[in-house]
């Protein structure tokens, strides 16, 4: 082989590229978590959001209830839009996207109906120069069991 790429290669990349999206990036939620525990007005905006979603439908999370969650999406969304994991790839629809989505806002929900959080250490730097980008150093997190109240 010469080194130079085939069209057969370059198809596989553009799969694996794809396929990326389908992959949740374990930094991501990370990410965004750092961001909602800067702002107050945004962390109570997915609270109050995981309130009334309670109300409504009781401790239940399925595919319906996590499509109602619109708050906590666009704060996702904003995060992804300001610190892209994958730069390569910065305004690429992904194969993966959606169900994405769904994971991390499960996991937001999930933390958010459990606990209590408090970012004790500095906003995280992120380390662009990796191939997936992340945050750099340690993110420091106080937390604190809980029940959310829909009170």
């Amino acid at each position: 082989m010469d080194g130079s790429t085939t069209e057969s290669g370059n198809l596989g990349l553009l799969i694996a590229a794809l396929l990326m999206g389908s992959i949740p990036v374990p930094s991501l939620p990370l990410g965004q978590g750092a961001y909602l525990l800067c702002n107050n007005k945004y962390m109570s905006a997915v609270v109050d959001e995981q309130k009334n979603l309670m109300k409504k439908h009781g401790n239940k999370v399925d595919h319906d209830i996590l499509s109602e969650m619109e708050v906590l999406y666009r704060c996702i969304k904003e995060a992804l839009r300001l610190h892209p994991p994958l730069i390569m790839l910065l305004r690429m629809a992904v194969l993966g996207e959606p169900f994405a989505y769904l994971q991390i806002k499960a996991i937001w929900s999930h933390l958010l109906r459990n606990f209590e959080f408090e970012l004790i250490s500095p906003f995280p730097e992120i380390d662009w120069n990796a191939m997936v980008v992340g945050v750099k150093g340690n993110v420091m997190v106080k937390y604190k069991r809980r029940k959310l109240s829909t009170e």
